[in-house]
């Protein structure tokens, strides 16, 4: 049903092009939309992917309890999200820098998603891999086992920072395009690229010359401080993500104030909640949401919580606004898990 909200043309347009099966992006036994439904027993072992993720929530919102597992972390995110009432409690963005230092990714990821198995989603893995510098690490990703259904994709959030970045990425995209032909199955993980603060946005043109018809399958990535990218290339942009600020810098008319996030490469800084929203609509993007914004590692519990009460209201307002469907309808789709 949130497909309607949250299906994203270029995994589409290659989801057609590569003859790969169409199912239904929920758990649900019948799909709203006509697809047919998922094989109930490979549900009880995998997650959804992006495709329907109309909100997701970066699991470094919380910091985790102590001695905490990547599997114990995700099930007190989810019961913390629970609690307090936020929509899509159950779809979490994983976090690299949350995973132990000596665990192998695969193996991170694998014990992250085992409390949302069958009924939960993680639309993207994160990270501040910048292709230029951690190709290492970004090849051990695309090469670990992914704990999703075979017509589902996660997207690995990169950070581009230089033109030297564009170069793996293109082998990248083309080599995952050519086997995912050879095979008509979706990629198990797919590149999400976020431009750095100094990156300039032309460069993604160089990008679209060393892809050639495939970059009408590339996913960008903005956030309230690089909308020109989202301008340029609103096609490409299927995930928007909105920064939770400071426990003490979030206002009812959605003026928030942020702690230094690396995450976006950004210090402290301020944006309008409802500007961006109004961007997001003016530019008539169809992305999905992504709450981020971590914590700092002296915030409390309670601190992390009280700034998610105040936000997700102001987010769920404007939400509403961009969605293209019916107040009711949109009410609905916020009272999901996933």
């Amino acid at each position: 049903m949130a497909c309607r909200i949250a299906l994203h043309k270029p995994l589409e347009r290659m989801r057609r092009k590569i003859m790969a099966e169409t199912r239904c992006h929920s758990s649900r036994p019948h799909c709203q939309m006509g697809f047919k439904s998922g094989d109930a027993d490979d549900e009880l072992k995998t997650v959804l992917g992006i495709q329907g993720a109309a909100i997701g929530y970066c699991q470094g919102l919380i910091n985790p309890l102590s001695e905490s597992t990547p599997e114990s972390h995700t099930a007190y995110f989810s019961k913390q999200l629970q609690e307090i009432a936020a929509p899509f409690y159950k779809s979490h963005e994983l976090l690299i820098t949350l995973k132990p230092e000596k665990m192998p990714i695969g193996e991170y990821v694998q014990r992250a998603v085992a409390p949302l198995l069958k009924e939960g989603r993680v639309p993207i893995l994160i990270t501040d891999y910048d292709p230029a510098k951690d190709s290492e690490e970004i090849l051990e990703i695309f090469n670990s086992p992914s704990p999703i259904r075979d017509d589902e994709s996660i997207l690995v959030r990169m950070v581009l920072n230089r033109q030297e970045s564009l170069d793996l990425i293109a082998t990248l995209i083309n080599e995952k395009v050519a086997v995912a032909k050879e095979t008509h199955k979706m990629p198990k993980w797919w590149p999400l690229l976020q431009t750095g603060k100094d990156f300039p946005v032309d460069y993604l043109h160089n990008l679209h010359d060393l892809v050639g018809s495939n970059w009408e399958y590339v996913a960008l990535a903005t956030h309230p401080f690089s909308l020109n990218v989202a301008e340029e290339f609103s096609y490409n942009t299927i995930v928007a993500q909105w920064l939770v600020g400071k426990h003490k810098g979030i206002y009812p008319n959605g003026d928030i104030s942020l702690h230094t996030l690396g995450c976006i490469g950004e210090g402290e800084a301020s944006y309008n909640l409802f500007e961006y929203g109004r961007t997001i609509k003016e530019l008539e993007l169809n992305p999905t949401s992504i709450l981020c914004g971590g914590s700092m590692p002296y915030w409390t519990e309670e601190q992390n919580l009280h700034r998610l009460r105040q936000y997700i209201p102001l987010f769920n307002e404007a939400i509403k606004e961009i969605w293209k469907v019916s107040k009711a309808q949109a009410n609905v789709f916020l009272e999901m898990a996933a």
